[in-house]
């Protein structure tokens, strides 16, 4: 949906360019609007550069329409004023001078004006056609106010970056409000309307008309409210002059009609307006009519925007940046749009540190081994209990193979698991032997993740000695006859005994704690009672397989208690043989693992959850190659300055810098194997705007070859 603000009360809409909207045939629908043709077609000096089509919007004073550049081929909207014909002077010079004032500040939130001129009493303004939805669309269409707020907050700090600009240039919007902010796709910001705007210097303009002090109500100043305020008066007076802007985000010395005091500072105003909005939901004066609206702002009266600021949820260095920006004096406002941008900057770096430093704590506070490994098995990070659970300090881990560690029995079957990663086989868990710094091996469990697109592996696993060893124990203590009924009597594991028909021949007092059944109601019995209806035939096979010889190890079905109540056991059956070498029977030694399957699903959400908050941190990580070269950057970066994947990865660092020494100083730092820490550099995001950012980079090497940073 084609969106264009003209300054009116509300924002107007048109259907998306057409197939025949690209091939206008010059007739207008306007009144006072004909053909419009300024400079000339280049081949045709009487032809018409421009034709209009439909009209797409329309003010008080003005209309849009949408038109056709024939010259460029390319669609554009044409405003024209309406009125009497031919138009006044006043008006003309008052209208000209919006386009004066936004063609002269050349910068990606300002929209680009390519023409204006008086012909045939038709008096117009050519400029980009715009898409997409007004920064207040956007806000009554949120369902609550914190929601989407990094968006919201992108959006205002781009507002801060066009608004900052024109304060460079000498220039005051004097009618910033969410009705005249476009957002466009990808979160582009255009700033519009700036019919009120007012030149305080001319060090960088061109000379401008000050029609006036512009003593008059445009079509912007009434905004919503502007049938009301038409019941009133065609003009707001006061003692001190004339007043224009919204009543909604007035400055107190705007609302007086103190002109004078109006500059760069009454801008900074009006952007606290807009991020009280998008904090609260509300602006800084609401409620009552336009002129109790122009009573609070004049009195300095922000009692209220203050309360809301101090109830909503936001982080409270933005709800004091806001208060800052609303303050009733002048004076105790931030200088201009750039003093706003430093305030937001220190806001925006230290909330990338928090997220840095909440990183680093979650990884090193999990209970497992973290860890990330390149293609070659050498680890390049390792959480802190690496350290407390095998006893070597990082630098004996980092760089090296983790082959190294694993026990020579258990390294084949480690190196199978890894293959079958890297063929894409889904991830299992799996356990090895892994050495102790005092040379001693404890039982690992590993689950491994390879991660294409990074060539790395991200490697979880948790020490599990104590259960590889009791399992192993208690098969060893199964076979020794002798302390059968000990184990048997005090084992707190189910340990049963069945003949060849399955029939129980021994219940122990595990068992009876963990099914709930006593000994003299299932000796005798199958087992079928503890089994579930739809896994009876999972218990005939277990039968099968004991009648040809096979051990069942590790095996975790769920069996049923007397009270009906599903739990998971962990099973070792084995065949029972006598003296000559018969089966008998066969022996099951059964643990319940209820709480534990709990928490190995609750541990393996906080793995996966890790893995992804490392892919999608709100934080902007990349690598660059030695050549300089994107190699990899997560979601956070491409979304902070907006290129897609295509466009960011695989092109040099440098293309991105907005200070070339800068990035060519990083970059020899790096490849001399130095860390670079909060090291200031400005990226150039896809919509053109800079980006301050606060560089943190090391560097990889390999064989004393640099590979990426």
């Amino acid at each position: 949906m084609s969106k264009w603000d003209i300054g009116t009360s509300g924002n107007l809409s048109s259907n998306e360019l057409s197939p025949a909207d690209s091939q206008l045939c010059g007739n207008t629908i306007a009144v006072n609007v004909s053909p419009i043709g300024v400079l000339g077609d280049h081949t045709n000096p009487r032809e018409p550069r421009y034709t209009t089509s439909r009209e797409i919007g329309r003010g008080g004073t003005s209309s849009v329409f949408l038109g056709w550049d024939k010259q460029l081929s390319r669609p554009v909207a044409v405003k024209t004023l309406k009125g009497p014909h031919p138009v006044p002077k006043n008006q003309v010079r008052r209208f000209f001078r919006e386009a004066e004032i936004a063609g002269r500040l050349q910068h990606p939130t300002i929209p680009n004006i390519h023409d204006y001129h008086s012909t045939d009493g038709a008096v117009f303004i050519v400029m980009d056609l715009l898409e997409g939805m007004t920064l207040r669309e956007k806000l009554l269409t949120r369902p609550d106010f914190a929601t989407d707020l990094p968006f919201f907050l992108n959006v205002f700090l781009q507002i801060c970056q066009g608004i900052a600009f024109a304060h460079s240039r000498g220039t005051v919007h004097r009618d910033i409000k969410p009705s005249n902010i476009m957002v466009g796709e990808f979160g582009v910001v255009t700033i519009l309307d700036w019919g009120l705007a007012k030149v305080l210097t001319s060090a960088h303009d061109i000379a401008l008309p000050e029609s006036d002090h512009q003593d008059f109500v445009s079509d912007a100043d009434c905004g919503e409210f502007r049938s009301e305020f038409r019941q009133e008066t065609d003009v707001f007076e006061t003692q001190a002059g004339t007043v224009f802007g919204t009543p909604n985000y007035f400055p107190p010395e705007q609302a007086r009609g103190d002109l004078a005091a109006v500059d760069s500072r009454s801008d900074v105003f009006c952007l606290g307006g807009i991020l009280c909005e998008i904090l609260t939901g509300s602006p800084p004066f609401c409620g009552g009519t336009i002129f109790d609206l122009q009573k609070k702002s004049a009195n300095g009266d922000l009692s209220s925007a203050f309360q809301l600021l101090d109830e909503c949820q936001a982080p409270h260095s933005l709800v004091q940046i806001s208060k800052t920006c609303l303050a009733a004096d002048p004076t105790n406002r931030p200088q201009d749009g750039s003093a706003l941008l430093t305030l937001l900057t220190g806001y925006f770096d230290a909330k990338q540190r928090r997220a840095e430093q909440d990183l680093i704590r979650f990884f090193d506070m999990s209970l497992d081994l973290l860890g990330i490994a390149n293609l070659q098995g050498c680890f390049q990070s390792v959480n802190r209990n690496f350290s407390v659970v095998l006893g070597y300090t990082d630098d004996e881990i980092l760089g090296k193979p983790f082959y190294n560690f694993v026990h020579p029995e258990d390294l084949k079957n480690t190196i199978h698991e890894i293959q079958g990663l890297l063929e894409g086989q889904p991830t299992q868990p799996f356990l090895n032997r892994y050495q102790h710094r005092s040379g001693h091996f404890l039982w690992l469990e590993w689950t491994f993740r390879f991660v294409a697109e990074e060539r790395v592996f991200f490697a979880v696993a948790n020490d599990v000695s104590t259960r590889v060893e009791s399992q192993h124990n208690s098969t060893r203590l199964h076979n020794e006859n002798d302390r059968l009924a000990q184990i048997v009597n005090s084992t707190d594991d189910a340990i049963i005994s069945r003949n060849l028909k399955g029939i129980v021949q021994s219940w122990n007092s595990g068992a009876t704690r963990m099914f709930e059944y006593s000994a003299s109601k299932m000796i005798g019995q199958t087992l079928d009672r503890l089994t579930p209806v739809d896994r009876i035939q999972e218990e005939r096979q277990i039968l099968a397989k004991l009648r040809q010889g096979i051990r069942i190890e590790n095996f975790e079905p769920i069996r049923v208690q007397k009270s009906g109540k599903m739990i998971y056991v962990a099973l070792t059956i084995s065949p029972i043989y006598d003296a000559a070498g018969l089966m008998i029977g066969d022996s099951t030694i059964a643990r319940d693992i209820t709480a534990l399957r709990r928490l190995d699903r609750e541990r393996e959400i906080n793995r996966q959850e890790l893995l992804d908050f490392v892919e999608n941190a709100n934080v902007p990580l990349h690598w660059v190659d030695a050549n300089g070269i994107i190699v990899w950057a997560n979601q956070a970066e491409l979304k902070f300055l907006g290129y897609s994947h295509d466009e960011y990865i695989g092109f040099p660092i440098a293309k991105f810098h907005a200070n070339q020494n800068t990035i060519s100083e990083i970059l020899q730092k790096l490849a001399g194997g130095e860390i670079l820490n909060h090291v200031k550099a400005d990226l150039i995001a896809r919509n053109g705007s800079i980006k301050s950012v606060w560089v943190y980079s090391s560097v990889y090497c390999e064989d004393g070859q640099f590979k990426h940073t």
